[in-house]
């Protein structure tokens, strides 16, 4: 596997459908790695239309349009660089307030084309819990294929941050850039 590709192994266990994202950094195989496993819910649509996330859809509408921006501002200023496989070296995170004191945070999907604008339809997922001691998550994405950013595991422990130090301000949103020299 060549540096800077994402390798994705389909697992299934007890008749759902878990993935482990396996990324590779730039430095190739001797480099950090990230590994964690991704258990589909539903779709998004099913997710902020199923009653309970009371004005969630408007908000995460507004939201992922200005994350849209924001990665494409990300990519074309070269802090989320092209990588050799066509993938972008960049991702970001927002916190995604659901109902009574429950949040999830939307990410963006792993392995996105460069040169192409972030589609909120296809390139959002939203990941609802992610338990470090298994090292897994659970999300929802337009369909199987489309995962979570391989940086979830981070962006989860930064937007949560707060609860375990006792900060008085709660982290909203994350960029995230690979920026390579």
């Amino acid at each position: 596997m060549r540096s800077g590709q994402l390798h994705v192994q389909n697992v299934c266990t007890n008749n759902a459908f878990s993935f482990h994202v396996i990324a590779m950094s730039a430095e190739g195989l001797d480099g950090p790695r990230v590994r964690f496993s991704a258990q589909r819910k539903g779709t998004v649509d099913s997710l902020l239309n199923d009653g309970t996330t009371n004005g969630a859809k408007s908000y995460y509408e507004k939201q992922v349009a200005a994350m849209a921006e924001a990665l494409w501002e990300l990519e074309m200023c070269g802090a989320a660089p092209v990588l050799p496989d066509g993938k972008v070296g960049g991702n970001s995170a927002f916190r995604l307030p659901l109902e009574a004191g429950k949040d999830a945070m939307v990410v963006s999907k792993s392995g996105k084309l460069g040169g192409v604008r972030f589609d909120a339809n296809k390139d959002a997922c939203v990941v609802t819990n992610f338990d470090h001691d298994s090292w897994s998550c659970e999300y929802y994405g337009l369909n199987d294929d489309i995962l979570p950013t391989s940086d979830t595991p981070m962006h989860w422990a930064a937007l949560t941050a707060h609860e375990k130090y006792g900060w008085e301000e709660t982290p909203n949103a994350l960029l995230h850039g690979h920026a390579l020299e």
